[in-house]
């Protein structure tokens, strides 16, 4: 295909034939079962070439970016041929690289595919639009190509819905979400219907704002559609979302979260297309019209189905696709002899279970038939779990790469010891019934990414932290009121890459750990013990936070219930920090916060929580930079004040005044137009007329 044949709407193929041309004998380290491997994921290479739009120049950096990441890993006895050559031969190149690979090919076909999918997605151009000039604009700058549109709260639709239609009837306009709008009504979605000829994505979160809206526009949604999202609607009719979902043939994304009304009838219509289910909290929906729809879309590939109101049998799961990859399902009240086993055991390309409220009767057979292969565990309220079969399952899981606990309350410790070295990511959240963490616990996990222990007060002995992998990057201690601090700061020592770090409400921490604290971290949080009675953790000291000068990376700081801190830091750790934030510590000075502020070039994100003893003065050196500024229960406020910061901070676009008494709205005459959102409630002064600002959202 020559070059100057592509244009910047051409797509590229490859003849399905040349793909079944592949020598299969070729390679004597290839078998007949891993070359189908390789068929398949050229398939898929090809079929994500084909959804590209780009222009010809956009096309030419891909398969130099692929030809590249691939040829390099693999000796080419021949000169690669320059971009414009590689462009000509199209993708049966691929296949020609592709027919020689070793076995361990394969997981370069697996890069160039995330490679390319990169790029498509880069192709799609998510914008948010606040009125019609930014619409308009959008449009114009993104387009050709293909634009998903966000309309903000404030957007005021046109009276007239061929206005609006109108102005979205460009072909580059693939996606529409409306955010909480209130304007929007019936005729201007059936408008926009008829006109948007290429609509792929389309989302309408039903809430207070949009109540004035049915499901009347429903029987008019384009035929093109392929992913729909109608969450939280409690006045959606099986009528009704059964006609759109015969019109849309191709759909593979279909979100009914909340939607209280639907009892499932609908799905009898589902396209055979869909890959993406999701019914969570649907109160009168049914098991029966569930079985309907997993018998129809044998691609599937997620299935949410959480938090029913109706009584599971779990006789839905003798249905599941083989294809299934993601299962999330709760209220797993089912009997033995429902099929869960067969369900499982068909599912072998399982990689992701979500599981909430399963039975005792039902636990052992979930991890006795779950595929090995499964690489995330999330396991929520589970009362049949127990060290016993949890471990002896964790030892079959060898893949596994995410292990989340949560309410599990028959858990004592003992299974953490059986977690496979391939693990990345570790979350115990209330899980009050552990009472020891193995030593050697994690020594193995040398991909260790993610460690979080939150509400985990009766852990005796935190010995474990000693042994963590120089890989974690996040670390969170919430509530780990046993958390030894010479154990903390070995850990930190070992984790010398850990961007996060969370210390809360860990009663024997004093702050001495800082002086380990590693220079990469970028976010902090640390509290102090705010219910629990004085603890250690209360004397931290600006004298501990001094040690803060080494993390040049630091971009967030939250500091809570710390009644000994000053202030006298924050100058001298400030100048790269952009979200901070400061609850209660009624030490700090305004004369600590005035210099810092000061030297708070980056500064976005600022939120004061209840300092009772602070005054509003040191407001006024606000930089320019700043974006959100939370100050619930300033009762020094003043509307002179608030009038400074909102002249000194042009960008500001969200401002949280709750249970400030004496502010009366008389600083609103200086909001530039980025203000957009305005909470004032507890405030008893204020008198401002809401309507008087039609753009501000008021929460």
């Amino acid at each position: 295909m020559p070059i100057s044949s592509i244009s910047s709407t051409s797509t590229l193929s490859a003849n399905p034939a040349t793909l079944e041309q592949i020598d299969t004998t070729s390679p004597s380290s290839l078998t007949k079962n891993s070359l189908q491997k390789l068929k398949d994921a050229l398939r898929s290479l090809v079929k994500i070439l084909n959804r590209l739009t780009l222009a010809k120049e956009a096309i030419m950096r891909i398969f130099n970016a692929i030809l590249n990441s691939i040829l390099s890993k693999f000796a080419a006895k021949t000169p690669l041929p320059n971009a414009t050559e590689r462009l000509k031969k199209t993708p049966e190149l691929l296949v020609k690289i592709f027919e020689n690979l070793p076995l361990k090919g394969l997981k370069q076909v697996r890069l160039a595919g995330r490679v390319l999918e990169e790029a498509a997605n880069v192709a799609i151009k998510n914008v948010k639009v606040h009125d019609t000039d930014a619409l308009k604009g959008a449009i114009r700058t993104f387009g050709p190509g293909r634009v998903h549109v966000t309309f903000a709260s404030d957007f005021r639709f046109p009276e007239d819905p061929a206005d609006l239609a109108k102005l979205l009837s460009d072909t580059s306009v693939t996606g529409l979400k409306f955010d909480r709008c209130s304007g929007l009504t019936d005729a201007h979605l059936v408008a926009v219907f008829q006109q948007c000829t290429n609509l792929k994505a389309f989302s309408l979160v039903h809430d207070q704002h949009n109540q004035n809206i049915t499901d009347s526009f429903l029987p008019y949604v384009p035929t093109t559609l392929q992913k729909l999202n109608l969450s939280y609607w409690d006045n959606l009719t099986d009528e009704k979302l059964s006609i759109a979902l015969q019109r849309c043939e191709n759909l593979e994304k279909l979100n009914l979260r909340y939607c209280k009304d639907i009892k499932g009838s609908c799905l009898e219509h589902i396209p055979v297309t869909l890959k993406i289910l999701a019914v969570s909290s649907c109160k009168e929906f049914t098991e029966e019209y569930l079985i309907v729809a997993l018998q129809r879309c044998r691609d599937l590939k997620e299935l949410n189905f959480w938090k029913s109101g109706r009584v599971l049998t779990g006789i839905f799961l003798q249905y599941l696709p083989s294809t299934v990859e993601i299962l999330k399902v709760s209220d797993c009240g089912w009997s033995p002899d429902a099929g869960l086993g067969t369900g499982l055991q068909q599912c072998r390309n399982l990689k992701e279970l979500n599981l909430r409220d399963c039975g005792e009767t039902v636990m052992e057979s979930v991890l006795q038939h779950l595929s090995p292969a499964i690489t995330i565990l999330e396991l929520s309220y589970c009362q049949g779990l127990t060290d016993e079969n949890l471990g002896t399952a964790l030892q079959r899981y060898i893949n596994l790469e995410k292990l989340r606990l949560s309410s599990c309350y028959g858990i004592r410790g003992h299974a953490l010891q059986h977690i496979p070295s391939t693990v990345k990511i570790v979350e115990i959240f209330r899980m009050n019934t552990i009472v020891d963490v193995p030593t050697m616990a994690f020594e193995q996990c040398k991909n260790l990414e993610i460690l979080s222990f939150q509400s985990c007060s009766k852990i005796a002995r935190s010995r474990f932290l000693r042994h963590l992998s120089p890989t974690v990057k996040r670390l969170e201690m919430v509530g780990f009121s046993r958390l030894a601090e010479e154990h903390l700061t070995t850990a930190l020592r070992r984790c010398n890459g850990l961007e996060v770090l969370f210390v809360i409400s860990c009663k024997h921490i004093t702050g001495r750990f800082l002086q380990h604290i590693p220079p990469t971290v970028k976010r902090l949080e640390m509290s102090g013990n705010p219910y629990n009675g004085r603890g250690d953790g209360d004397y931290l000291t600006d004298m501990h936070l001094m040690e803060l000068q080494r993390c040049t990376n630091l971009e967030e700081l939250a500091l809570s219930y710390y009644q000994y801190v000053t202030g006298r830091f924050l100058p001298y750790v400030c100048a790269t920090v952009k979200r901070l934030t400061i609850s209660e510590c009624n030490g700090i000075t305004d004369r600590h916060f005035s210099a810092a502020l000061q030297q708070s070039t980056n500064l976005e994100y600022l939120n004061l929580h209840f300092n009772d003893r602070n005054t509003s003065s040191f407001l006024e050196y606000s930089p320019i930079t700043l974006k959100e500024l939370h100050l619930s229960g300033f009762r020094t406020l003043s509307d002179e004040i608030l009038g400074i910061v909102l002249q000194r901070s042009k960008n500001l676009g969200k401002l949280n005044l709750y249970a400030c008494d004496f502010i009366y709205g008389s600083f609103l005459h200086y909001a530039s137009a980025t203000l957009k959102n305005l909470r004032v409630s507890n405030c008893k002064n204020f008198t401002v007329v809401r309507e008087k600002y039609p753009k501000l959202t008021w929460y």
